[in-house]
């Protein structure tokens, strides 16, 4: 299982990204809603974007 606590760069900028050109990381903005939404790791969803 992949190390979820692991970021992939600043998800502010992927998301800023992705509003002005609709390209981008989906994956680190999907994670940072999931981890606000519930913050217990344990349970969290596993989401595989692809």
């Amino acid at each position: 299982m992949p190390d979820r606590r692991r970021t992939e760069g600043n998800p502010v900028r992927h998301f800023g990204r992705y509003l002005s050109t609709g390209v981008g990381e989906v994956a680190p903005i999907t994670r940072e809603i999931l981890r606000e939404a519930e913050p217990d790791m344990a349970r969290r969803p596993v989401v595989h974007v692809g």
